[in-house]
């Protein structure tokens, strides 16, 4: 019979003794091997151990297998799953705020640049002060924003910021240039460069700004097939365009053919430079409107058509807010980004903490002090809710 078969014990003289000694020899295997589980069949290990000829193997079977040694029972430790905790989120530390209460029908600021980089003048800012302007705008809880999201009312900025837009007019090459003439390399003394590496610098103060450009030749020198992936490459960058009109005309001197087709052939250039973009206002050259003063921001001419909803003035003063009743965005005030005028309206601020738009964190509220009630435009509102400031 082959080992491990199943067979009955004969009786053999002396096999009392027989079944002791084989008692005994399969104890001592046992105890050889340790703490396996014994759940071999006769024959196949245990018996073989034993030295036993297979014929005189004691069958002896234990239902569901052969017990274990008692001294080998030891529970086995159990290994649970790690927990994976999620890292708390760090908030990104927003830079000084302003300090003040939220107020969101204060005024905007619009920053008006022209040329950067030179001696200061009137129309120019250098380098220098122009970074400083920077520095101030961080200090004191200013946050560049788009103009889109000013003239809708979408700004989303932390408690305590105020909201300022930064434009720059003629499309200069001091505004925007290439370094090596690589589209995308920036040069670092452009406004532009200026901004990237303030922003990169200073986490939250996003490099927000409106270029409006004049056709055929913005940022000259720059080459003219350089002109439409240049002006891809600042929409992609989150920067706005805007229209400056052709040749930067004067448009109180025109007719009103003629004060289309300057506006119009602007929209062209830029709407066939970046298909799909919409350009969303225009700056007046000189500050000067049409005697048509709709042409300025509608019209058409050889099948272009424009229809702006803002039209930014030279210089004046801070905006109002655009949930006031006061906001007017086809006559959009700025304030000229000189010395003595930003002296003038950044003190004004200071010393009339009231006037100034304040962020209460939420941009599904809005923030009205319950002295100024009379001042809100609720039809502005949209979706928004109002949430009422105490004190004046």
């Amino acid at each position: 019979m082959k080992a491990g078969g199943k067979r009955r014990a004969r009786k053999r003289p002396g096999s009392g003794v027989i079944w002791m000694l084989s008692i005994v020899l399969i104890a001592i295997a046992l105890l050889a091997s340790g703490c396996e589980d014994g759940s071999a069949e006769p024959g196949e290990e245990h018996g073989d151990r034993a030295g036993l000829p297979h014929d005189d193997v004691i069958e002896i079977r234990y239902p569901g297998g052969a017990p274990r040694a008692p001294w080998c029972e030891v529970e086995e430790p159990r290994i649970e799953e790690p927990e994976i905790l999620e890292p708390e989120p760090v908030a990104e530390d927003p830079g000084p705020t302003s300090g003040l209460p939220p107020n969101e029908l204060g005024s905007v600021i619009v920053l008006m640049y022209h040329d950067i980089g030179g001696e200061e003048g009137e129309w120019r800012r250098t380098h220098d002060n122009f970074w400083g302007d920077l520095e101030y705008l961080w200090e004191n809880g200013y946050r560049p924003v788009t103009l889109a999201s000013y003239l809708s009312g979408e700004i989303d900025l932390p408690e305590g910021m105020t909201p300022v837009v930064l434009t720059f007019d003629d499309g200069l090459s001091s505004h925007l240039a290439w370094k090596d003439g690589e589209v995308g390399n920036s040069k670092p003394d452009t406004a532009v460069g200026m901004l990237l590496e303030f922003s990169a610098a200073h986490p939250g103060f996003d490099a927000h700004a409106v270029f409006y450009v004049n056709s055929p030749r913005p940022f000259h020198p720059m080459p003219q097939e350089d002109v439409a992936e240049s002006l891809q490459w600042l929409v992609s960058e989150g920067f706005e365009i805007g229209n400056h009109t052709h040749y930067h005309a004067n448009l109180g001197n025109l007719s009103d053919e003629e004060v289309m087709r300057v506006v119009a052939l602007t929209e062209a250039m830029i709407t066939d430079s970046v298909p799909d973009y919409r350009v969303q206002s225009l700056a007046l050259p000189y500050g000067v409107l049409p005697r048509n003063r709709e042409l300025a921001h509608r019209g058409v001419f050889d099948g272009i058509s424009y229809d702006y909803d803002a039209v930014l003035l030279v210089g004046a003063e801070p905006a109002p807010s655009p949930f006031s009743v006061r906001f007017a965005p086809l006559r959009l005030p700025r304030v000229r980004a000189s010395s003595d005028e930003l002296e003038r309206w950044y003190a004004e601020m200071q010393q009339n903490p009231l006037r100034r738009y304040v962020s209460d964190g939420d941009p599904d509220t809005v923030a009205v002090p319950e002295a100024w009630a009379d001042r809100l435009d609720e039809d502005a509102l949209g979706s928004r809710s109002v949430r009422w400031i105490e004190g004046e």
